[in-house]
């Protein structure tokens, strides 16, 4: 029998298409969707994540400021996030900072979003991803001019591997974020800006 942080026992396993529902001791007719994958026919945890019937959520760059707050947000809502970041910008510690908040560890790769072979792998470990948030990009002005073609590389190169990914497993549900800077000063009459 499997326990669980917060003390839930495992006390029964179906499949219910394609996924694995477990029923809960303590619990009335209520089962949680957990990740779990097969290894030599052996079942082994994916994460520590007790999946509520939320939807599967990959956010890119989510260890980073606003992916953090994302996720923060998504989980509090029920929804179960899989956090992809290559901690290029970030530090492993955010994660648990989002534990310390949830009460709940989110699943995490470390992988860079321009790696086709890492992040295929990424989609076929998670066949059940509903929707992406795409965070992951480099954001510096002055580097950006500096050094435009690995902007490029990262940016619109990370965002194609995604989308094809996406389309070749059934994803059709995107959030991209296409920037967090804001480039120039807006003369006083457009104050505050309004994004139009």
């Amino acid at each position: 029998m499997i326990t669980y942080k917060e003390g839930c026992k495992l006390i029964s396993v179906c499949t219910c298409n394609g996924k694995s529902i477990f029923k809960l001791l303590g619990t009335k007719d209520y089962s949680v969707n957990c990740s779990i994958r097969y290894k030599n026919n052996n079942a082994i945890e994916k994460c520590n994540q007790i999946e509520t019937m939320g939807k599967r959520i990959l956010i890119t760059g989510g260890a980073g400021y606003i992916g953090s707050h994302t996720v923060v947000e998504l989980m509090q809502q029920g929804h179960n996030v899989v956090i992809v970041d290559n901690l290029s910008n970030s530090t492993i510690e955010v994660l648990e900072g989002i534990e310390a908040i949830t009460n709940t560890k989110p699943c995490f790769e470390n992988l860079d979003c321009n790696d086709y072979v890492g992040m295929e792998r990424l989609f076929n470990s998670y066949p059940d991803i509903d929707a992406v948030i795409h965070f992951a990009a480099s954001k510096a002005v002055g580097e950006s001019v500096e050094k435009p073609l690995l902007y490029y590389r990262n940016n619109i190169g990370s965002l194609v591997v995604l989308l094809e990914l996406m389309n070749a497993h059934g994803v059709h549900n995107i959030v991209f974020s296409s920037s967090c800077t804001v480039y120039g000063q807006p003369d006083e009459k457009h104050l505050p800006v309004d994004e139009n």
